[in-house]
């Protein structure tokens, strides 16, 4: 996917909806593992867990940091949610 993310930014083509102000959470792959572990062998049966590393970011701050490491600042350019 991020791959498809550079290739739009580098086309000129990336819009923020909204200015990518939406809240975003991410988990790495390690804590993941760890919290399925955990409520598999102490969670409730039934029961929903949300599963997040501690800072909550956003669109932009998480995927702009994505494409950072590629080298790509994709501008500030956004689009109306409606329109998107």
């Amino acid at each position: 996917m991020l791959d498809q993310l550079v290739q739009t930014a580098e086309a000129g083509k990336w819009q923020w909806i909204d200015g990518g102000a939406q809240k975003m959470s991410t988990c790495h792959v390690d804590n993941l593992v760890a919290a399925l572990l955990l409520a598999a062998t102490a969670g409730e049966n039934g029961q929903a867990y949300f599963m997040a590393d501690g800072a909550q970011g956003t669109l932009k701050s998480v995927i702009g940091g994505l494409l950072a490491t590629r080298g790509i600042q994709p501008g500030n350019r956004s689009v109306s949610f409606p329109v998107a």
